[in-house]
């Protein structure tokens, strides 16, 4: 565990400790329908509409100094449940107000989940939304903490509100939140394993080697990269945090490329803003964009090639990929994304295995969608994923389960024919892999369905039902 997080994660303990109620307020926003959903989505295991809610809650800054954050809240709408938590990291937003609880910022993706049956709480992160001061973009500790401070808030939210969860967490988001995910993983992992066990992690197209493959792309002079974007975010992000890389902006800039980021730098510039002037005067300068050639060429030159100059050092710190994760973890990706390289999802998927992890694996969802258009098979990845762990308790059927069984599935281990007799109503069924991958799904009718498996492998698989919001999952072996 890095010292810095560490130290961090010691600081929020204590934080926890003496602010042990550290929800400030909650705020209803919206509700949306099953309907509405589908319709809006186009998933048809959507078994649930939703209600959202902003909370406040409390947290420490990059400083240790207490703040007040934001986040989004979604449950879904079925009444009588009892749902497992998941947290969602958002990708990168473009401006402080553009976030998850005023319903912007990718709040969809929140969305998605619950109505999928998790009661998701997604924190805007520091520096947006209602906290104060600079966005500490790909900051693992306050990535980290900001969601277990929000966690903590979630769960006294949802006694007040009367609404039960089980003791299930799951964890994921997308690009940057595939790095906000990691990060909270990884300081769960280590220091809250016993207090907030984790049950599944799917972080996606995120930037893990902050320090190894991303900098090389970010200082590559030689291959265009129109995510210019992130080489001076990350600057002023980490100048926030360690306030040693430099005390103005044309210190590290270069005039024109200072004057351009200042308004960023000072709240006034949106992203979208400052990511077209950029790729506009790179052009212009240089004919097609090169990040590293916004920076003046001695800091360059240093930033690139010492080891132990400051940024180097930050971003080692930041790095989320060398650890050990207890819980089942996939990396999904796209093979041709051209913002976040594959390779890192690899890197993690071979580091963490090397390092004994149990369950681990790095997965391509889709090898020809970019980094957007691999935000769809990426979810539907996860979903499945996490489907094969996913506990929804009915809390009318409690009582009664033993005697009143939904289903059987029979032979189990099957050979060529599986077959589920359905007792109660109809149902869907979806199969899929240890990867998460849905290999099949089908509606159950009343009585005797009959399902061919015999194009599927001998292993390991799961049935995953979904009757009305009550879902269950159970093991299928394949024995050929």
């Amino acid at each position: 565990m890095k010292k810095n997080i560490l130290y961090f994660g010691i600081q929020i303990f204590f934080c926890i400790s003496i602010f042990s109620q550290n929800l400030i307020s909650s705020e209803f926003l919206a509700a949306r329908s099953q309907a509405e959903i589908i319709d809006d989505y186009n998933f048809i295991f959507i078994y649930s509409g939703v209600e959202m809610y902003k909370i406040n809650y409390t947290t420490l800054d990059v400083k240790g100094v207490l703040d007040t954050a934001s986040g989004l809240v979604v449950i879904p709408d079925l009444p009588n449940k009892k749902y497992p938590l998941l947290c969602y990291q958002h990708g990168t937003i473009g401006t402080k107000d553009n976030v998850p609880s005023n319903l912007k910022g990718g709040y969809e993706l929140s969305e998605i989940w619950g109505s999928m049956g998790y009661i998701t709480f997604t924190p805007d992160l520091l520096g947006l939304g209602d906290s104060r001061g600079f966005h500490p973009f790909v900051h693992a500790a306050s990535e980290a903490s900001a969601a277990i401070d929000m966690m903590s808030a979630t769960k006294e939210f949802l006694y007040n509100l009367d609404q039960p969860y089980n003791d299930q967490l799951f964890i994921t988001g997308y690009s940057q939140g595939g790095h906000s995910a990691a990060a909270l993983h990884e300081e769960l992992n280590a220091n809250y394993i016993d207090q907030f066990p984790v049950t599944a992690s799917a972080p996606m197209s995120g930037p893990y080697d902050l320090s190894g493959i991303i900098h090389d792309v970010m200082f590559d002079d030689t291959t265009p990269y129109s995510s210019v974007l992130y080489l001076p975010y990350t600057l002023l992000s980490y100048q926030t945090v360690y306030e040693n890389l430099f005390t103005e902006l044309d210190d590290i800039f270069k005039p024109i490329y200072a004057d351009i980021i200042q308004g960023f730098w000072e709240g006034t510039k949106s992203r979208d803003t400052l990511t077209n002037e950029l790729l506009d005067q790179l052009t212009l300068d240089y004919g097609v964009p090169y990040p590293v050639k916004m920076l003046l060429d001695d800091v360059a030159y240093e930033m690139k090639n010492d080891y132990d100059h400051p940024l180097n050092i930050a971003l080692r710190e930041n790095d989320v990929y060398d650890w050990t994760p207890e819980a089942p973890t996939r990396f999904f990706y796209c093979e041709a994304d051209e913002q976040v390289p594959y390779t890192v999802s690899l890197l993690a998927d071979s580091i963490m295995n090397l390092n004994g992890a149990l369950d681990v694996n790095a997965i391509d969802v889709n090898s020809d969608e970019d980094h957007y258009g691999c935000i769809k098979p990426a979810l539907v990845a996860g979903l499945i994923f996490f489907g094969g762990y996913q506990e929804v308790e009915d809390l009318t059927l409690v009582a009664n389960l033993d005697q009143e069984v939904y289903y059987e599935c029979y032979p189990n281990p099957a050979n060529e024919i599986l077959f589920i007799k359905n007792r109660k109503n109809s149902g869907i069924m979806q199969m899929v892999d240890i990867n998460g991958r849905v290999l099949l799904g089908k509606k159950l009718n009343i009585g005797i369905n009959s399902i061919n498996v015999d194009n599927y492998s001998s292993g390991v698989y799961f049935l995953r039902m979904n009757y009305g919001g009550f879902i269950t999952t159970q093991k299928l072996l394949l024995s050929k």
